[in-house]
């Protein structure tokens, strides 16, 4: 499949999946674009999930091209990081609502 049919077809940007498929050797160029086997697609959606979640670049690609212990903790650092954020934004989310029920209360 043509990285621009796939792009095309999940209405993705075919510049940031180019640049996701070099960074991670999916793919073959080729005249009229980049093609992809089937597995690589899928290795593209797992590619653009793990961007979006925030690895890293260099880590990106280290994951393409790691063993499964190097992936797993490549993994384990994506969901330490993940988490201390989600923490950090359920902070802040109660200092929201502690201020809404101090406003409510002055309301009364």
């Amino acid at each position: 499949m043509k990285l621009c049919e796939l792009s095309g077809h999940c209405k993705l940007g075919e510049a940031r999946l180019e640049s996701l498929a070099a960074r991670c050797s999916l793919g073959t160029p080729a005249e009229g674009g980049r093609e992809l086997t089937d597995d690589e697609a899928c290795a593209l959606g797992v590619a653009l999930f793990l961007s979006d979640a925030g690895l890293p670049e260099g880590e990106l690609s280290a994951y393409f091209s790691a063993d499964d212990d190097t992936r797993r903790c490549i993994l384990r650092r994506l969901r330490a990081d993940l988490l201390e954020k989600a923490r950090a934004a359920q902070k802040c989310v109660d200092k929201v609502d502690c201020l809404l029920r101090k406003l409510e209360i002055k309301k009364s």
